[in-house]
């Protein structure tokens, strides 16, 4: 009985072929333009949370100051409400998400630009 180990597929080289490679770069690129995309909404939703917010510390500020609050402590007291602060939370969350999608989309490029790469380096002009 041999003890010897068949060949599997995972042993061989793999090399990618022109067509798979071709996939590959396209794939990245439309994932590219579902970041993009992703990423306008996220930069409107964060633009939108951001006036909201904007509205609310201003609506607070005002009410603080027609209620007597001492100068000094109207803004931090406005922004220590529990809404304007919930509001300041989401505009922050808003932000990190807009920021991963750029990150999203950099990563995308630079992985279709390697994908790129690979082809001309296998299937592009002999020397």
């Amino acid at each position: 009985m041999s003890t010897a180990k068949k060949p599997s597929k995972d042993d061989s080289c793999h090399i990618p072929d022109g067509q798979s490679l071709y996939a590959r770069r396209q794939k990245c690129i439309r994932n590219m333009y579902v970041a993009i995309n992703k990423s306008a909404e996220a930069g409107k939703r964060r633009a939108k949370l951001q006036m909201d917010y904007r509205i609310e510390l201003a609506r607070k500020t005002a009410k603080l100051r027609d209620a007597g609050t001492a100068a000094a402590l109207v803004t931090v007291m406005a922004k220590g409400d529990p809404d304007v602060a919930k509001l300041e939370y989401d505009m922050e969350v808003a932000t990190v998400e807009e920021e991963q999608y750029s990150e999203r989309i950099n990563a995308y490029k630079a992985d279709a630009n390697l994908t790129e790469a690979l082809i001309q380096r296998e299937w592009g002009k002999s020397k």
